[in-house]
């Protein structure tokens, strides 16, 4: 039986506003990112690569 756990090859983290994409850092170490400094509303992004497939999270920002 597995209990949930995988390994990420890789992660990719972006935000989208209107039609602009922006691309931002992940940093391995300590497994954090900044969000854009700018005020507004962003969806968003982050791509999971793992060892056992891929997997997506999308989600509602909004910074003041």
């Amino acid at each position: 039986m597995e209990n949930g756990t995988f390994d990420p090859n890789k992660i990719k983290v972006s935000v989208l506003q209107n039609e602009n994409k922006i691309e931002l850092e992940y940093f391995i170490v300590n497994q954090t990112f900044n969000l854009p400094t700018e005020k507004g509303k962003y969806i968003l992004v982050v791509d999971i690569e793992t060892d056992k497939g891929n997997a997506q999270f999308v989600g509602n920002i909004v910074v003041q």
